[in-house]
């Protein structure tokens, strides 16, 4: 299973000038998905142009799987389309 979400395609759209909505439509996401990672990039201080060593899978990380159970079940559905029973010691795949 992949990561539904490009994380550096929105950050690098929001980079050029794109709005949410246009992000949103040209990466087949939800306007909230694209608002909660600008968010979430904001709050960590990530910012366009990321190294090559940088990838989706390591994005992912670095905004969801930081301590906040509530908020990474949600994510787990919305990015990964899955849900992950965190407290039988459930992991997260990447491909």
């Amino acid at each position: 299973m992949m990561i539904k979400v490009d994380y550096r395609e929105i950050l690098r759209l929001q980079s050029i000038g794109h709005n949410i909505s246009q992000i949103a439509g040209s990466l087949h996401s939800s306007r909230n998905t694209v608002r909660e990672v600008e968010r979430l990039a904001d709050e960590k201080r990530i910012r366009w142009p990321l190294g090559e060593e940088m990838t989706n899978p390591q994005l992912y990380i670095c905004f969801i799987r930081n301590g906040r159970k509530k908020q990474t079940f949600i994510w787990n559905r919305i990015v990964l389309g899955f849900t992950v029973n965190w407290r039988k010691g459930g992991s997260i795949p990447f491909e």
